[in-house]
């Protein structure tokens, strides 16, 4: 992203996506600080889980881009792939354990829905897709990645998974592999779908504005 691609729109709803990621967090950490007993005991808990790092990640981006700052095309890509992976998975693995009703539900609205949403959203209307290469699409695994080492690491010493996919004492050190494999690929191919459509995208809009 340049400064010159950085539009009014494009900081408008950047600003309003920031807000709406900030409230679920906050809520996250109300909730969290009530059921733990202060807030740090509560951060604590809620940083072991890979949808608090990335609504965390999409908050900072976001805010710096609605205060004018351009952050590198990879870490906005990457944010983007990060949260919409934490979409699908809670959708399609996860959302039975979440909570539906009340500030609770409201929270988890927010973080796990709204906000993967909205992101996909605001990359498809403002990124800049003439500079995006396919290349872009490994940085994006270093967010899940990343994660997935520290989850791991913190659950040697608390003996707490926050997923069952990455529970080492269930799935032991062959289940572990396989999963975070298949877990990696599904982060990969949603990385190459947004590439591809960007390059898709930018190849019709030069052939418009030549016509």
């Amino acid at each position: 992203m340049n400064n010159n691609k950085i539009t009014k729109a494009a900081r408008v709803t950047a600003t309003a996506l920031a807000l709406v990621t900030l409230a679920g967090l906050i809520i996250r950490f109300i909730l969290a600080a009530d059921q733990h007993g202060s807030f740090l005991a509560g951060a604590s808990h809620l940083y072991q889980f890979f949808t608090i790092f990335t609504n965390s990640l999409v908050f900072f981006v976001m805010a710096a881009i609605a205060l004018g700052k351009t952050p590198h095309r990879l870490v906005v890509h990457a944010t983007v792939v990060a949260i919409v992976g934490v979409g699908i998975i809670f959708h399609a693995l996860l959302s039975q354990f979440g909570a539906q009703e009340g500030l609770d539900g409201l929270g988890n609205l927010i973080t796990h829905t709204i906000v993967p949403i909205a992101s996909l959203v605001w990359w498809l209307a403002h990124s800049d897709k003439d500079a995006v290469e396919w290349r872009d699409a490994f940085f994006s695994l270093i967010c899940p990645g990343g994660y997935t080492i520290y989850a791991l690491i913190r659950a040697e010493f608390s003996g707490f998974y926050p997923y069952a996919f990455i529970d080492l004492q269930k799935l032991g050190w062959g289940g572990l592999a396989q999963s975070i494999f298949f877990l990696g690929l599904a982060f990969l191919v949603l990385a190459l779908l947004s590439i591809a459509y960007a390059r898709v995208a930018s190849r019709l809009s030069a052939q418009g504005a030549a016509a």
